[in-house]
């Protein structure tokens, strides 16, 4: 695929770039690398299922091919398109395994070696197996990759779908998909009526479980907790005389404390 990519012009260009860095041969060298771009990025699309617009990876892959310009060394024997599509390639499967879903994943690179071949791996193991499902199916493409099974869920995890609660269900358009998920944690209205009549016991409990500060505690309490603008820790060191990380551990203190007070008072 590179091959044709590898032009007595091209090497021209590049040869002078090498000596001379000059940033006209560096656009030439990436107008001339365009379709190599394209291609790659193009078929990683088609793999993707278009869940990433094509633009962003070929942009993605643009970036593989400047960093590619930046670190050839035409002495280590491999010729310059052949050495940009690894980087290309590579800058292209970690932008797809990040940015596939909405919810981010830790991606290591057992994960980026493992992305492009996984429907690939996990087809050939339920053909062994039609009933591989789950955690098995994910031991079985761990001992056929040879990478270990947290990987292979934060693979298959990433490659999962997501689905908006604002989407319309199907057929309908006043429903979504949000409003068909129950609440446990719900109020009804006479919960919520009750509410209000208890922000007088929750006042009394924290004037109970608070007058046992002594000032400095109740002055961080207000200063660093309650107050709408917090005071700065720096703020309340000079204050007090004390240095910025005495101040934050006295206020880890003082809501250690405060928490210890509660759940003997109050917990149920």
């Amino acid at each position: 695929m590179t091959k044709k990519f590898d032009t007595p012009y091209a090497n021209k260009v590049l040869s002078r770039w090498l000596k001379t860095h000059d940033q006209r041969d560096r656009a030439i060298l990436c107008e001339l690398h365009t379709p190599l771009v394209v291609s790659i990025a193009a078929k990683y699309a088609t793999i993707n299922q278009d869940r990433i617009p094509l633009a962003d990876i070929v942009q993605e892959g643009y970036l593989g091919l400047l960093k590619a310009l930046d670190l050839f060394d035409p002495t280590k024997g491999a010729s310059f398109p052949t050495y940009s599509a690894i980087w290309i390639l590579a800058r292209i499967r970690r932008y797809i395994a990040k940015n596939r879903t909405l919810v981010k994943y830790n991606i290591s690179s057992h994960v980026r070696a493992l992305d492009p071949h996984f429907v690939t791996i996990a087809s050939k193991c339920r053909a062994q197996n039609p009933f591989l499902r789950g955690e098995e199916l994910f031991q079985a493409i761990s001992k056929t990759s040879g990478i270990n099974v947290e990987s292979v869920r934060v693979c298959a995890a990433s490659r999962s779908a997501c689905a908006s609660l604002d989407a319309p269900i199907q057929n309908t358009e006043e429903l979504t998909m949000g409003q068909t998920i129950p609440c446990q944690d719900s109020l009804g209205l006479e919960d919520k009526l009750n509410s209000d009549l208890d922000a007088d016991k929750i006042k009394q409990r924290v004037r109970d479980i608070t007058s046992n500060l002594d000032a400095r505690q109740a002055r961080i309490l207000q200063a660093r907790i309650i107050a709408d603008v917090p005071v700065t820790l720096r703020e309340l060191g000079k204050e007090f005389g004390l240095t910025r990380e005495r101040v934050r551990q006295l206020e880890t203190k003082t809501l250690k404390y405060l928490r210890v007070i509660y759940k003997l008072r109050y917990a149920a």
